[in-house]
This record gives C-alpha cells, structure tokens and sequence, in this order.
C-alpha cells in the first residue's frame, strides 16, 4: 500500500511537470489519470477465498475530442493497469507436481493449509493489461466532472508471489516463491468504467466482463474495482 501510494504522489507530479511545458491549445486536448483501488472478487473459483482488499492501481492517457461548445468531449487513449488478488490458495502451475491432486487434467486451486502452510506473509496472483478506454467525458464550468466509457484490456504479464512456510523443502526457513507467466489465463478483459468527482479528484468504478481466468476451465474471477481517481493538471 505504501508503495501504491508513492507511486502515485510521484507519477501525479512528473506528469503535472511535463504537461506544464506543453503548449496550451495542445495540452488541453489531453487527459492523464492514476488510479489507486481495490477489487471485490465475483465468480470465485473452488478453494479461493479472496482477501477483504485487494489493491490494484492503474495509468492512462487519453485524448479529448470536444463535441460542439457544449460541456462533453469523446476521449480515446491507452494505459496499465495492475490488478493483484490476494488469496488463501495456490494456482495449479505454481504448485510443484509432486504435491499436484490426482486432477491431472484439470485447472484448479489448492488450498495453502491443504499444503502444510502453517503461516504466510504474502500471497497474490499479479496480472497486468494494457488497455485501450473509450470514454465519454463531461465537466461543468464549476469543476464538476463524469466519464463513463469501455476499457479493452490486453493481458501482458501475470505472477504469482508467496512468502511463508516452507511446504516445498520442509524447512523453518521463510519460502519466497514467484512464478511468472501463469496458465489458463484469458488474454483480453472488457471492463465498463465510471468516474465522478470534483476538478482532478474522482471516485472510480468498473467491472470486468470478461473473466481473469477462462471461463473453459472454471476458475473464472471477475472483479468489481472500486477506488479513487486523479487526474492532475486538469
């Protein structure tokens, strides 16, 4: 969380920086947003239980079409977002075969107790996505904004992370395990995405359509993310 909070208190002031030396009839065609929230799990597959916060963040930049001289503007753009999911339960393909159930074909979670864990610090599944938003944009003269749209999201990358008990080699060392690349996961998301809020301050809303894993294997995942917007020098 610390790290996520950073993070934006940096992004938001090279960005507000940059954009401070690009001409004005350019720089007020563009948008750049940070996003800071956390996802609340639906469609949750066998053995996951997800953790009550879930903090994910992303970044976007976006280009503003004015419609006439009225207060709304289309905007198109693209972006990152992280979305972690922190659980009681290990993917498949981060379990070493020799602890795999007898499910040989299946794609499943396994519970970390059910693998000897007696203590954990951390453990998440990381999948990050390149996204495309189209939105719709409204701002009233007096500050006060709306943006609703669609984000088509592209998967990048995927890990899990886990540091705990040691169920692989038995010892009383803490285990820190990361696996990247993680299977059955869907390659694209469609997410309809809201925002509301005052100047360059926003709350945040969207849902994910199109489920984390593939649906073809039951461990499906889809998050409502709820959180905050910036949008600095706006």
């Amino acid at each position: 969380m610390k790290k996520i909070i950073c993070l934006t208190i940096l992004l938001s002031v090279a960005i507000t920086n940059v954009f401070g030396q690009v001409p004005e009839n350019i720089k007020k065609h563009y948008s750049n947003t940070f996003e800071v929230f956390t996802d609340f799990i639906t469609a949750k597959p066998e053995n996951f239980t997800p953790k009550a916060i879930n903090m994910g963040y992303s970044f976007s930049i976006s280009y503003l079409v004015p419609m006439g001289k009225s207060d709304f503007s289309f905007s198109i753009g693209g972006g990152m977002t992280w979305h972690n999911f922190y659980s009681d339960a290990l993917p498949k393909d981060a379990i070493p075969t020799d602890l795999w159930n007898d499910r040989w074909n299946d794609y499943y979670f396994m519970k970390l107790d059910s693998l000897g864990v007696a203590t954990y610090t951390k453990n998440k599944i990381c999948v990050a996505y390149f996204g495309v938003p189209v939105e719709l944009f409204y701002c009233a003269k007096n500050g006060i904004r709306f943006t609703a749209g669609m984000r088509l999201d592209f998967k990048i990358g995927s890990n899990t992370k886990y540091n705990g008990t040691d169920f692989l080699y038995g010892t009383t060392e803490v285990y820190k395990y990361k696996k990247y690349n993680l299977q059955n996961l869907s390659n694209f998301g469609l997410c309809p995405v809201v925002r509301f809020g005052w100047r360059w301050f926003n709350v945040y809303a969207s849902y994910s359509l199109i489920s984390v894993y593939e649906a073809s294997v039951g461990n499906k995942i889809k998050p409502i993310s709820l959180g905050i917007s910036f949008t600095p020098g706006r």
